[in-house]
């Protein structure tokens, strides 16, 4: 079997979540209740909700890539030089410093 999930397979395991299954019992409850339009808003927040929860959880794994890709790089604020992921800002005042390998 394939280990890495498909956009769909996360999405529907993001329906198994908390507020999912919150938003879902607003939508029937609405809908039983003769409220249409409060189910179709439940409904729209619900599908909106999973859907960036599945793009967060791929750019997740796309950023994993990247930082196996970039080593880190040298960066500093307030005087101060630390180590940082290769994609992260430094900030207002900071610098970066490069070195050679």
């Amino acid at each position: 079997m394939n280990s890495k999930p498909s956009p769909w397979q996360i999405f529907v395991a993001q329906l198994n979540n908390y507020m999912s299954k919150v938003l879902l019992g607003l939508s029937g409850l609405s809908l039983l209740a003769g409220k249409p339009g409060n189910a179709l808003l439940g409904s729209g927040v619900l599908l909106a909700n999973t859907a960036l929860a599945v793009l967060q959880e791929i750019a997740l794994k796309i950023n994993g890539n990247i930082h196996r890709l970039y080593p880190p790089r040298r960066a500093g604020n307030q005087g101060r030089e630390t180590s940082c992921p290769a994609n992260s800002g430094t900030g207002p005042g900071g610098f970066a410093a490069a070195y050679g390998g």
